[in-house]
């Protein structure tokens, strides 16, 4: 037994029984079912997981909008598991790019990135469940009420900045304890605002303010 805490999580019929199993060896309780949003449930959380080439497919057909939509609905803390190798679309980078910043400032989704295997697809459950589900009073942070936040108070998460291309760890960080640490202000500071940020410098103020911005023309 992997895992001393037990939690339940409902995961999709159309998913790989390996899945559910590789959950289940966590030491989760684990109901396969079908599910109407996302690909698994857990009390307070919910996830779509998107594998190869059926993300960027989900992307041009608008699969994954109305996805993310369905999750923000149910007023749980949304998750999207990418499980591949992300150079497979660099020649599209733009679209996913695009998709990726909708996906994370409009539906507020945590995206997590791992390799096309059952194993690591479960151990990415494993950790939304422990470390989210698990917990008695959620953060504001995981946007347990998002559909009631007013813009000015939308905190932006470690999460949220890493998905945005080039910032990296440290300069989300460096970001998320700055002045600009909500959407509103983030949205209201100029290139060379956010340039003046330790470790974001000039170029990746650019990617972060071109970001944001493909929101309000999508």
């Amino acid at each position: 037994m992997l895992n001393k805490m037990s939690l339940s999580v409902l995961i999709d019929d159309r998913e790989p029984i390996q899945l559910a199993l590789a959950v289940e060896a966590y030491g989760h309780e684990v109901e396969f079912t079908c599910l109407h949003a996302g690909d698994f449930q857990g009390r307070t959380t919910i996830g779509e997981i998107k594998r190869g080439d059926d993300f960027f497919n989900s992307i041009v057909d608008g699969r994954l909008l109305r996805q993310a939509q369905k999750m923000a609905n149910t007023g749980k803390v949304g998750y999207l598991i990418l499980a591949g190798n992300m150079a497979d679309v660099r020649h599209r980078l733009e679209p996913v790019v695009r998709t990726l910043v909708n996906l994370v400032f409009h539906y507020h989704l945590f995206i997590i990135p791992v390799m096309n295997v059952e194993v690591t697809i479960a151990y990415a459950i494993h950790r939304i469940l422990t470390d989210v589900d698990a917990k008695k009073n959620l953060s504001i942070n995981n946007f347990p009420n998002k559909p009631h936040l007013p813009t000015g108070k939308k905190i932006i998460s470690l999460a949220m900045l890493q998905s945005i291309p080039g910032i990296g760890s440290r300069g989300a960080f460096e970001i998320l304890h700055s002045k600009y640490s909500t959407l509103e202000k983030l949205l209201e500071a100029t290139p060379t605002d956010i340039a003046l940020i330790p470790k974001i410098g000039i170029i990746k103020a650019l990617s972060i303010y071109n970001a944001i911005r493909r929101i309000d023309s999508s």
